[in-house]
């Protein structure tokens, strides 16, 4: 994973230990990453090298994972949940109504069937 990041990105050592960390925690494919940095930087005309790569990995989850759960509830997610600054944030502060739809989407799966994808998700929520 590290090789093929440090191949795609002229970012720092520690910007790419902690992609690798959260890819890997996830079990997210590489080559599905990869594809999805390419389409992200064909879709925004920008240059891959001055991407944020960690930011693209919460980019990924982030739509991992509502994909994932639109599959088991066929409910989609609030939009509260984002990615901003690095990490997934939701406005739950601001918005408890959708806090509460939320964890009740996610209560409708269960653990088993979760992916490690979407318990990391989850962990980071919620």
């Amino acid at each position: 994973m590290r090789i093929l990041l440090k191949n795609l990105f002229g970012i720092g050592i520690l910007d790419l230990q902690r992609c690798s960390e959260i890819l890997s925690e996830c079990d997210v494919n590489t080559n599905d990453f990869a594809d999805f940095i390419k389409s992200q930087a064909e879709s925004q005309s920008i240059d891959p090298f001055n991407m944020d790569v960690i930011g693209l990995a919460y980019d990924y989850i982030l739509k991992v994972a509502k994909r994932e759960i639109e599959e088991h509830t066929g409910t989609t997610l609030a939009s509260s949940v984002c990615v901003s600054a690095n990490s997934l944030v939701t406005d739950f502060d601001y918005l408890p109504t959708d806090a509460d739809a939320i964890q009740t989407q996610l209560e409708m799966i269960p653990e088993e069937q979760r992916s490690h994808l979407l318990s990391y998700f989850i962990s980071q929520v919620m």
